[in-house]
């Protein structure tokens, strides 16, 4: 009877400390003011990939030099006396933020390629290219914006020679005309 009386205390013990330790099942809701420990997930250092390439594919591309005006209307149009207005064509390949691509310049004797980041619509980063492309060959940076058609784009091809705050833009591009 005792070992009975023994083994009944036990198995009462037993199933409190199971009722209290939480390892019955219960679908409701933990009861308010209980604390409850959730896990949001991570959040991601890198910006998701753009929905569309904008800056992949074919442009059509005009050297504006340093001249002091800069319509864009004139950009395409040839002149005998100045090497801007040379056209280009050039292809740039856009991996989700990251676009590469080269251009040929003879006018200009200037070969060159571009590696840069996107950052909402500009195009920014280096180059490096032949010596007829600029004065320096130090600090070649490039800065492009893109139209909100997303149909052309207007920016700066510099080195540290130059300090693009103090010049108009002095490269432009545009979907090829068809």
């Amino acid at each position: 009877m005792k070992n009975s009386r023994v083994l009944s205390f036990l198995l009462v013990c037993l199933c409190i400390v199971v009722f209290v330790s939480g390892c019955t099942s219960s679908n409701a809701p933990a009861p308010a003011g209980s604390a409850s420990i959730t896990t949001a997930p991570a959040a991601s250092a890198t910006p998701a990939c753009p929905a569309t390439l904008v800056w992949d594919g074919a442009w059509q591309i005009s050297w504006l030099g340093m001249a002091g005006n800069h319509d864009l209307s004139t950009a395409w149009t040839k002149y005998k006396d100045r090497p801007y207005g040379d056209v280009s064509m050039i292809t740039m390949k856009q991996t989700c933020r990251d676009v590469e691509t080269s251009m040929s310049y003879p006018g200009v004797k200037c070969e060159a390629t571009f590696k840069g980041t996107i950052e909402k619509n500009v195009l920014s980063g280096t180059w490096s290219g032949s010596p007829g492309c600029s004065k320096g060959v130090e600090g070649r940076r490039f800065s492009l914006t893109m139209a909100a058609d997303n149909q052309s784009w207007l920016g700066d091809i510099y080195d540290s020679s130059t300090d693009p705050s103090k010049f108009p833009p002095n490269w432009a591009g545009r979907r090829p005309v068809k």
